[in-house]
């Protein structure tokens, strides 16, 4: 990929001579694609004029675990909303899941919400250290 900076705009491009009849200062990023970097921005930092790869560093994989959790307190936060939902008809139909154990649709959703409900907690304890 080829690239030049105009005012903290990153232009690319995977033809050289396409930047070249535009722009000067046209640098090059091997072995990526325009798609690849336009599709992996976050991989990138912008450092003294140039592109650099950051995947590998603990700042990149500290974002990335960062992002891992938020998404998964997303997930959670979801779930608990539809639990909750469930757990309202429940406690209109008191009818057993499970005639053996005697346990009610109210108490297996519990169950569930209090699971729920730790790992979101545990998730949130977390600073950055998953």
């Amino acid at each position: 990929m080829f690239y030049t900076n105009q005012n903290g705009n990153i232009l690319c491009s995977d033809d050289r001579l396409i930047l070249e009849k535009f722009y000067k200062n046209i640098q090059e990023l091997p072995n990526i694609t325009t798609n690849e970097y336009q599709t992996n921005k976050d991989k990138f930092k912008l450092e003294d004029n140039q592109i650099i790869n950051i995947e590998n560093t603990a700042e990149y994989i500290l974002l990335e675990k960062e992002k891992t959790k938020n998404l998964e307190i997303e997930q959670i936060k979801k779930e608990l909303e539809e639990l909750d939902i469930k757990s309202i008809r429940a406690m209109r139909e008191p009818s057993l899941i499970n005639q053996e154990s005697e346990q009610t649709w109210l108490e297996y959703y519990q169950n569930q919400i209090t699971n729920l409900r730790n790992r979101l907690n545990q998730l949130s304890s977390f600073n950055g250290s998953l």
